[in-house]
């Protein structure tokens, strides 16, 4: 469940350094980078640390509770700030970001590409478009694949006759588990080295060799 967390901080990182470059190498310092990483890696685990020491096995059943859904005031809380800090906000903080960085790039690709220094220029920008356009799908792909549980749970919250063993319920959770799968196959269609690096580690290629 870190997804969320790691696509805002690159998400930002990417914004900085796109719409601000002078800025970002006075942000994104090799320390400071560390100080963000670690966070990352701190506040995912930390927010659902209340699921991992609260749960307990009931009555010899294979199936896991948390104590602390037996009390209705303390389920709401936790699972409606679940729902605002692990994807509304993302959702609103990539949209506004990928949408300021989309258009800012599509305004400066319009350049005289005569002189060889606006060819290298034109390069840089479709080299970050790409890279851009990556993460904005990686993004959307994430939303998609997290949206129906988030949803599931924001209604069965609110008092809206859902079952836990339904279809839908069963295709949410289906969805959230199948995201970490997506995002190799969409780094192997936009890189080409990503995709050879794939093809080589599962043939067992030298890298020196070519692959058809």
């Amino acid at each position: 469940r870190l997804q969320p967390i790691n696509l805002v901080a690159m998400t930002l990182e990417k914004y900085i350094a796109v719409l601000y470059p002078l800025k970002h190498k006075y942000f994104f310092t090799e320390g400071k980078t560390k100080i963000i990483l670690g966070l990352v890696w701190l506040i995912g685990p930390s927010f659902y640390l209340a699921l991992a020491v609260t749960t307990t096995y009931r009555d010899g059943d294979c199936g896991v509770y948390a104590k602390f859904r037996t009390v209705p005031v303390i389920q709401y809380v936790y699972s409606y700030s679940n729902f605002v800090v692990m994807w509304y906000i993302p959702l609103i903080i990539m949209a506004v970001c990928y949408g300021r960085m989309a258009w800012f790039l599509h305004s400066n690709t319009n350049l005289n590409v005569g002189a060889s220094s606006d060819l290298r220029r034109l390069k840089m920008v479709q080299a970050r478009r790409n890279i851009i356009k990556t993460l904005i799908l990686v993004a959307l792909l994430n939303i998609m694949c997290t949206s129906p549980k988030q949803v599931f749970d924001f209604l069965f919250l609110s008092g809206v006759p859902l079952s836990l063993e339904g279809n839908f319920y069963n295709f949410a959770v289906a969805a959230v588990f199948s995201n970490c799968a997506v995002n190799p196959v969409l780094y192997s269609i936009q890189f080409q080295d990503f995709k050879k690096g794939v093809v080589n580690l599962f043939c067992c290629k030298r890298p020196g060799i070519e692959t058809a």
